[in-house]
């Protein structure tokens, strides 16, 4: 649903140092512009399925995958797909 009302989701397998993959999350996030409604619209979270990349980001109609994190690739996403799901909503 997040998706829907464009939000932008991380999705990560973390199996060691986990806690340092969570203090990059949150420095991303604190960098990143609030969305058209006055909040980021920003959702990481742990993934243990199946999954070919470490990370995936995800935004409505598209995804990356990637194996090393990236900030920068991260709010580079963010900027160009934040608000841009079918439904405009907080």
């Amino acid at each position: 649903h997040n998706l829907e009302h464009g939000a932008i989701v991380l999705l990560y397998s973390c199996v060691n140092n986990c806690d340092s993959v969570v203090a990059e999350i949150e420095q991303v996030y604190a960098s990143l512009p609030d969305g058209a409604f006055g909040e980021i619209k920003f959702v990481a979270t742990p993934y243990a399925g199946e999954t070919e990349s470490t990370f995936i980001l995800i935004s409505w109609t598209w995804q990356e995958l990637f194996d090393i994190f990236d900030a920068a690739r991260i709010e580079t996403s963010y900027r160009d797909f934040v608000d841009r799901g079918p439904e405009r909503a907080p």
